[in-house]
């Protein structure tokens, strides 16, 4: 490879030249041509019109140049199913094309669309929902057409809406309770759900990890539960099994071995033997348990014990990453611990509470 003054002339393996360049964090290629005198003047005359402000990005031949915004958005939804795009992810946006998106600029051509075609999606979709789905939606539109622009059908992504990328709804702060908080919370939860609610707590496990074990993952002896598989939404909107969250969600803790028996109890009385499934939920069609189920159950239990009843699953996660961080876990025990594979992520879970705050000043 040769360089010249503006990109640079690249040897194809048929002994042809052709010129190399980048426009806007985008790489190009000249036509393919015999000498490598003729690729550098093809490279020339390019940097001269861009230097002329007339230069534009050579169109991707594989899409006609009439291709509408709904013609693009079809492909670009199938080629993320293909590239394994989770069913949630994928849902939502088909969701937000055909309700928000696709009536207003499905039959624009993608080379028409304009800052004006985002802002009228935005504050349309913001006076019949919530600023959340307005917020989403011009998302799921920015996202079609930076993949647009990253095929060459397009030079810029025109979904720029000031303040429309914001998140408005402040988000609740965590609840981490104390040990004995927690222990009063279990014992007011009704049996067949406490083997929950200590795997989500102390074991530290997400919801979705929760639902999807199975009777073989959890070891009465070594007092153990082993995180294989997590429920998730299928495409037609119900639970499903799947992988964990990441390849950190893989992992096995441990129980405290002070509640021995509220896992032997589980075992003999409530395990799924049908299903396999260690918590079923009759009302379902597949017999999982959802979010919404467990935090129906956490909140009955916390109202039991006069506890904050607006504590859901994720402030369980929370209370035992916090506990488990306050016996001296390192970050690599919490990481572990959590399934998580960056430092950053579990450092939100040393949560320090206002009792700490004065236990650790008085010591000073």
């Amino acid at each position: 490879m040769a360089r010249s003054l503006f990109g640079s002339v690249i040897k194809t393996r048929s002994g042809n030249w052709r010129g190399r360049y980048r426009v806007n964090q985008n790489d190009y290629y000249t036509p393919t041509v015999r000498t490598k005198t003729e690729a550098r003047q093809l490279l020339a005359e390019i940097h001269a019109r861009i230097v002329r402000n007339e230069w534009t990005p050579p169109r991707n031949k594989a899409f006609p140049a009439n291709l509408t915004f709904k013609e693009w958005a079809n492909k670009w939804i199938e080629a993320q199913e293909d590239q394994g795009r989770s069913p949630n992810t994928i849902r939502a946006r088909r969701s937000q094309l055909h309700v928000h998106i696709n009536p207003l600029v499905g039959n624009t051509r993608l080379i028409d669309l304009t800052q004006d075609h985002a802002q009228l999606i935005y504050e349309t979709a913001k006076a019949k929902t919530s600023p959340a789905s307005a917020r989403n939606t011009l998302l799921c539109f920015s996202a079609a057409l930076t993949a647009a622009k990253k095929a060459r059908l397009i030079d810029t992504n025109t979904a720029q809406v000031e303040g429309g990328f914001t998140t408005h709804r402040p988000q609740r702060p965590k609840i981490a309770l104390e040990t004995d908080q927690l222990e009063d919370l279990i014992a007011a939860t009704p049996g067949k759900y406490q083997l929950g609610i200590l795997v989500m707590s102390y074991g530290a496990l997400r919801y979705g990890e929760t639902s999807g074990l199975m009777i073989p993952d959890i070891d009465p002896d070594s007092l153990t539960v082993t995180v294989q598989r997590a429920t998730k939404r299928g495409p037609d909107g119900g639970l499903v099994l799947g992988p964990p969250k990441s390849a950190a969600g893989y992992r096995t803790v441990a129980l405290p071995t002070r509640h021995s028996a509220i896992v032997l109890r589980h075992l003999r009385l409530f395990a799924h033997e049908k299903t396999g499934l260690l918590f079923h939920d009759e009302r379902t069609r597949s017999g999982l348990t959802s979010n919404r189920m467990w935090n129906h159950v956490i909140r009955e239990a916390a109202s039991a014990a006069k506890l904050p009843t607006q504590i859901g699953c994720h402030d369980l996660r929370h209370t035992g990453l916090t506990l488990y961080g306050q016996q001296g876990a390192t970050i690599a025990d919490l990481m572990c611990r959590a399934g998580h594979t960056k430092a950053d992520t579990v450092m939100i879970y040393q949560h320090s509470n206002q009792m700490r705050d004065r236990e650790l000043t008085e010591r000073m």
